[in-house]
């Protein structure tokens, strides 16, 4: 459910020919301790070497994860990796399922997305329009680990996982989830998040099941402050090592402007262990710049 997804957190290659992505059925088996069962959800092939990209249902297992043919049969997927934020789940797919299957090679920008956008969820059918109604920072007034898309369709029952292109055909989301109060709409997770997760999800980059490891830069900020104001730095953390301190206002990061708490829980969210990230701040009537060299969440630490 989209309230667990809120409290659950905080280069691709491109190629000049964008070949029609074809979203795949798939079945997630229910995690232990929920009702037993699977539930549906669609994939897509993001490359040719059988990797697919969806995203798990809440409450299901992603390592129990099937490819569904028209027979009903099912053949079991390996994991490669799981984000447990977004819930986006990397899967190998058998050659005898990817062979003939129709292969996504050009990812976009979602952050290039404006409301009204178009969008659709099946290239090769032409199955309707949908439309980027918004981006989504908070929920039942929470802050997102990440920023959302929300979606209009023009029918309900688009599952988890189904892929989003826009008017070139290059893949700039995936559907997370229906909106309750209107279910001919989704809210989508943006292509970056994708490209993330494709970016660490190396072996240094997951633990022994899959998981994605997190990082962190221990910063602690006001989430009601008209602007994104740090009110701690942890001993030992990167943010302290570079001399970021308790009052600077967060005025960028990694480039990208940020005017308020969710924007800079966003930019969290994509940030890698060990890869340097500029913050500017103001301090007093100073600009200040720090590179921050973000570490893996001691969560994660083995």
């Amino acid at each position: 459910m989209f309230r667990q997804f809120i409290l659950s957190g905080v280069a691709v290659a491109a190629s000049t020919l964008t070949l029609l992505g074809q979203a795949l059925d798939l079945e997630f088996t229910h995690a232990e301790g929920m009702e037993k069962g699977k539930s549906p959800a669609k994939g897509v092939l993001i490359d040719d070497e059988g990797t697919l990209a969806t995203v798990a249902v809440y409450g299901t297992d992603p390592h129990k994860a099937f490819w569904v043919d028209s027979t009903g049969k099912e053949v079991a997927l390996t994991l490669l990796a799981h984000d447990e934020v977004s819930r986006i789940t990397l899967l190998k797919v058998p050659k005898s399922v990817s062979e003939g299957k129709k292969v996504v090679k050009q990812m976009g920008e979602a952050s290039d997305l404006v409301p009204a956008a178009a969008l659709t969820t099946d290239l090769e059918t032409k199955g309707g329009v949908s439309r980027l109604v918004s981006k989504v920072k908070r929920f039942d007034g929470k802050v997102l680990p990440l920023t959302l898309m929300r979606v209009a369709h023009t029918k309900e029952g688009v599952m988890p996982g189904t892929p989003l292109f826009d008017e070139k055909g290059d893949l700039v989301g995936l559907a997370h989830e229906a909106v309750v109060s209107q279910k001919s709409n989704t809210y989508a997770l943006p292509v970056e998040a994708l490209k993330h997760i494709l970016a660490i999800s190396n072996d240094a980059g997951k633990d022994k099941e899959g998981v994605v490891k997190r990082c962190w830069v221990g910063l602690a900020l006001d989430a009601q402050s008209d602007s994104p104001v740090v009110t701690g730095v942890r001993p030992e953390s990167p943010a302290r090592k570079a001399g970021i301190i308790k009052g600077d206002i967060i005025l960028s990061v990694a480039g990208e402007n940020v005017a308020e708490y969710a924007d800079v829980v966003d930019s969290f969210y994509y940030m890698q262990p060990k890869k340097a990230v500029t913050f500017k701040v103001l301090r007093g009537t100073e600009v200040k710049e720090f590179s921050v060299v973000p570490e893996v969440n001691p969560l994660f630490k083995e």
